[in-house]
């Protein structure tokens, strides 16, 4: 049976934050969407190439369909911290969100400084073009692994750069890693009105392969 070797880490978080929307058109595409790594490939193909042979089985993130507003709110606020929420378009609570990524537990029992996280947000915007024809791609956040721990069945980790943090707390069994993302920003994007100050909250439940996103041995 493959088991989770358990890292006993610090804690630590960061932060980000807007709102508001935009019609198609006037979306950015490319970098102005992402933060991060740069990435590519649709969500719809994931995973595949390196990916796949690293054995990284991309999860969800949803919330109850009566909380499509809240839900949107809060990953308006989440990218705010490097773009205009404007051009974040409607998001679906269930399926629209995809969670992915890394996290290498080496000697010690430490998570390695490789580890990483991916969020990908299918937007309304994903997948069409503007009005020089370019097609907005979804919207690709990249954070690598800044602090946290795992013990027992329960793990709390930490995923930071310079526009805020991303927490994954939850428990875990053979199957599956399950919990709430919850974010904090440092950041509002350039542009923001003067008054508005980098947001913080959560942004739904997640669920994903436990050796899909936790190296297993």
């Amino acid at each position: 049976m493959k088991r989770l070797f358990v890292p006993l880490l610090l804690l630590a978080l960061a932060g980000v934050g807007c709102n508001n929307k935009k019609d198609d058109d006037s979306a950015p595409v490319g970098a102005a969407r992402t933060r991060g790594m740069e990435t590519t490939g649709a969500v719809a193909n994931l995973p595949t190439g390196a990916l796949f042979s690293m054995g990284i089985v991309p999860g969800q993130v949803g919330v109850e369909n009566t909380k499509q507003t809240e839900f949107n709110t809060a990953l308006k606020h989440f990218v705010s911290s490097n773009m205009n929420p404007q051009n974040l378009g409607a998001v679906n609570t269930n399926g629209a969100v995809v969670v992915q990524g890394q996290v290498n537990v080496g000697s010690g029992n430490q998570v390695t400084a490789d580890s990483w996280f991916e969020i990908i947000i299918s937007d309304s915007f994903a997948g069409k073009a503007d009005a020089q024809g370019e097609v907005y791609e979804p919207v690709r956040v990249h954070i690598p692994f800044r602090d946290g721990y795992v013990s027992g069945n329960t793990a709390k980790l930490v995923f930071a750069d310079d526009y805020g943090s991303v927490t994954m707390d939850g428990t875990f069994d053979n199957n599956f890693f399950k919990g709430s993302l919850s974010f904090v920003n440092t950041k509002i994007y350039d542009g923001a009105p003067a008054a508005e100050a980098p947001h913080n909250g959560t942004i739904g439940r997640f669920s994903v392969s436990t050796c899909g996103f936790f190296r297993c041995h």
